[in-house]
């Protein structure tokens, strides 16, 4: 087979993953998979099933607008469609609809089943006719779906108008990629097809975050809270009866942050952290709380994160990373630089089920089965089955395996060094895939956001494509990541001082272990917290020939009012309150030290990023400009935090070559 290279535009024949789940049998399972579509400048959405013990996949439906489904029995689906002229209109005329179908599986028909006036994002069969949805409620809109006649247009002229302006009173106000929150919430309702009855289960203020349900859909538990000024991180538990309306306190609000839950018989087992002593992102301990309420009792400590940490440009979507079956609890978690699958069981111990490479993204259980994605070694995502008693890991899907199978890929070259702390870190180093002994080779270094996320083996588009491109890429976990404990993951208040060592010595490292890179043609780039450090490091030294910010943070001040990870994100890092921690914030901002910078910077930023605002990349711009410093600003429009990952395609592909050739340029 003739090789070809690897280019930026090839990510448009990937197929990335999500929404996973076993049918009532566990026989078979649906998914989805989104593909770019260049010509619609966005990503095709497809339905599909797969028969979990033979691999076989079914295209169920194409082309589609939502990506949540809920099984009714091992032969139906129930999925939301606007699949007539008049659905179309209504919800183009500004109404709330939301249109369930059932999908038979063997004949692939569709038929309508309900619609509800909401805007629904989630739906879970309770019981024979009776459902739980999750909907995106606006407190502030009127009720258009229950007026008529010249009322409801009136009602109708008074949403378009309000959508022209945001009135704010609550904080934190937006949120990546949903824009502004203000008195929007996760509600939740139940619907009764009998009787065509919807009933809201949480009131208009009540922000549902996770969410599980009784094995006889009779209770359902609700992690979230009840706020109108200011939201805290701290979520409380409350178990609905949905018979009778009662609502019980399992866990007050403001005592416990709230990772992952479901029910496990008549108990609620919850991951969770206190934050006493790491702050927000201090590792959960797992908890359990009865029906009956009373106070949460540990049941077992635990020193890592809960989900899949590990850093990739090619997911979009996800799935269940967090569910109960029998007594046991299954869980994905983030161990060194691999996301595993575990299982913690009543008794407290913990059982290691998938295999220590690569990163499983996300899961469901059936019987003695999972069923989950995954990426291995240089592969993209595919899915695997395993046998929970003999922890056999069987590959179900070669969905991806036509995108690679031609390519020239680069592979992983890994090695640990101490530090001079005495710490243990990993770093791995791409070869350009046309290497030779006899030749030097400029070399990027790329840093993962966070700053708790991890580096692994996993397949990163953007890093192959620069090693296709004749360049050495090298990437290490510095201590602020995930995977090693939280006195690693730590670095509250210190951000800039250990973390940049680490990658410095890092730098160092592979200059003595690979001398072909050439030391006088190094470039560093990252996003978000890497955007952070690489804004930090050229204020700091002079040894990066070129870098490229992305989606950066230049400025802990001005970050703690505009982020949308909340007012407590910034403060929680600065590891001080806002009056006394301004001193702090601005001491280890990179905007303080941008007058030393000498090295030639793209800055990457998407303007609706509502993570880290396009501010954050004006003003370390603004400050290179000021001092003489080389500079370019490439600003993506209706973008958002995430462009690297779900932005729309050409963008994705201007960005990626935006930073191609600007590293061209300068160390070539």
């Amino acid at each position: 087979m003739q090789m070809e290279k690897l280019r930026i535009k090839d990510f448009t024949d990937y197929r990335f993953l999500s929404g996973l789940c076993f049918s009532p049998s566990g026989e078979k399972a649906a998914f989805f998979s989104r593909k770019a579509n260049l010509g619609t400048n966005g990503y095709d959405l497809h339905l599909h099933l797969c028969h979990v013990h033979d691999g076989t996949v079914e295209l169920l439906l194409e082309n589609i607008a939502a990506d949540f489904f809920c099984w009714e029995d091992d032969d139906t689906l129930l999925v939301p469609l606007l699949a007539t002229e008049e659905e179309r209109r209504t919800v183009a005329s500004g109404e709330l609809l939301t249109s369930f179908y059932r999908l038979d599986v063997k004949t692939k028909a569709c038929t309508h089943s309900f619609s509800v006036p909401t805007n629904a994002h989630m739906i879970q069969k309770l019981a024979e006719g009776k459902y739980l949805l999750r909907s995106w409620f606006n407190a502030c809109r009127p009720d258009v779906e229950h007026a008529s006649g010249e009322e409801k247009e009136r009602l109708l002229k008074k949403v378009q108008d309000d959508s022209q302006y945001e009135i704010l009173d609550e904080i934190p106000f937006w949120w990546d990629r949903t824009e502004f929150t203000n008195k929007r919430r996760n509600r939740l309702y139940t619907y009764d097809l009998a009787s065509g009855a919807l009933h809201a289960v949480t009131d208009p203020l009540f922000d549902a975050v996770h969410l599980a349900v009784s094995k006889d859909g009779r209770k359902v538990a609700v992690a979230g809270q009840w706020f109108d000024s200011k939201r805290l991180i701290e979520d409380g538990i409350y178990l609905h009866d949905l018979a009778t309306g009662e609502v019980s306190v399992l866990v007050e609000k403001g005592l416990i942050r709230i990772c992952g839950m479901d029910i496990a018989g008549d108990r609620v087992l919850f991951a969770g952290t206190e934050m006493r002593r790491h702050g927000m992102y201090e590792n959960p301990q797992f908890y359990e709380v009865g029906f009956d309420g009373g106070e949460y009792r540990l049941v077992r400590s635990y020193d890592r994160s809960i989900g899949d940490m590990v850093v990739t440009d090619c997911k979009f979507g996800g799935g269940c990373i967090c569910k109960a079956m029998g007594e046991a609890l299954y869980f994905l978690s983030t161990e060194r630089y691999s996301t595993v699958l575990r299982r913690l069981n009543k008794d407290g111990t913990i059982d290691d089920l998938s295999a220590e490479n690569g990163a499983v993204n996300f899961f469901d259980i059936s019987g003695n089965h999972a069923v989950y994605a995954a990426m291995r070694g240089l592969g993209l995502q595919e899915l695997y089955l395993l046998d929970l008693n003999t922890e056999k890991e069987t590959r179900l899907t070669n969905l991806n395996e036509s995108c690679l199978s031609c390519k020239t890929l680069s592979p992983y070259e890994h090695f640990t060094f101490q530090n001079t702390d005495g710490v243990e870190l990993d770093g791995w180093v791409l070869r350009p895939v046309d290497f030779r002994e006899d030749r030097r080779y400029p070399c990027i270094l790329d840093i993962h956001g966070g700053p708790p996320g991890a580096y692994g083996e996993v397949f990163l588009h953007e890093m192959q494509c620069w090693a296709n491109e004749g360049f050495f890429v090298c990437f290490s976990n510095p201590r602020g990541g995930e995977g090693r404990g939280n006195a690693f993951m730590d670095i509250r208040g210190r951000w800039g001082e250990e973390d940049y060592r680490d990658l410095m010595e890092f730098m160092d490292q592979v200059l003595i272990r690979y001398p072909s890179v050439d030391a006088q043609r190094l470039g560093v780039t990252g996003g978000s917290y890497g955007g952070y450090m690489t804004n930090w490091i050229i204020g700091h030294t002079d040894r990066f020939r070129a870098a490229a910010a992305q989606r950066s943070v230049s400025n802990l001040i001005s970050m703690v009012g505009h982020s949308g990870s909340g007012y407590t994100y910034t403060l929680d890092q600065i590891n001080a309150g806002f009056w006394e921690g301004v001193g702090i914030g601005w001491y280890h901002s990179p905007l303080k030290y941008a007058k030393n910078a000498v090295t030639p910077t793209l800055f990457i930023h998407s303007d609706r990023d509502r993570d880290c605002a396009l501010s954050e990349g004006l003003q370390m711009f603004t400050a290179l400009k000021m001092v003489g410093c080389e500079a370019r600003m490439c600003i993506f429009k209706d973008e958002c935090h995430d462009l690297s990952r779900t932005g729309r395609p050409m963008q994705r592909i201007r960005r990626l070559e935006e930073i191609t050739r600007w590293f061209h340029k300068h160390l070539d």
